[in-house]
């Protein structure tokens, strides 16, 4: 004897137990809004909020905090976007959804005090475009990057 097969619409599930049960309608379900995806990035003031509760674990994550804080002060912050990734900090122009294969700047808190900037526009790393910097040229550092990258006019 040949196997039945049942094809069930998403709103519909089958309550019973015998073959050829019929399946009741349920309602559709509705996301909820964490099931909206949204944009990876997140506001300034969040991302400082972050660093302001990570600054006095050392002295690199204070110098991150202050970066973050002279970007949202610069003319740069409307048109900068950015996410944290464990204490380092992800830079691109727009906001993006999954920004796994998107080139980004990642400024990183080193455990001596300074800071590295690398342009992840590859996954060979000897052919990404890096610089670490003194904690209190950081800003100076992103300046010039974005200056070098034409991110601005």
């Amino acid at each position: 004897m040949p196997i039945a097969s049942a094809t069930l619409t998403a709103t519909e599930t089958t309550t019973g137990t015998e073959p050829g049960a019929q399946a009741e309608p349920r309602p559709e379900a509705q996301p909820g809004p964490e099931a909206q995806p949204g944009p990876m990035t997140r506001p300034w003031s969040a991302l400082e909020a972050d660093y302001r509760g990570w600054a006095d674990a050392s002295p690199s994550l204070a110098a991150m905090l202050r970066l973050v804080q002279d970007v949202q002060r610069s003319r740069f912050a409307a048109g900068l976007h950015a996410w944290t990734s464990h204490h380092e900090l992800c830079v691109v122009q727009q906001p993006v959804m999954h920004p796994e294969a998107l080139p980004h700047l990642r400024i990183s808190p080193l455990s001596d005090g300074r800071l590295e900037f690398r342009y992840v526009d590859t996954t060979v790393l000897n052919r990404q475009w890096h610089r670490t910097v003194e904690a209190e040229r950081a800003f100076e550092r992103l300046a010039r990057f974005i200056e070098q990258l034409h991110w601005f006019e």
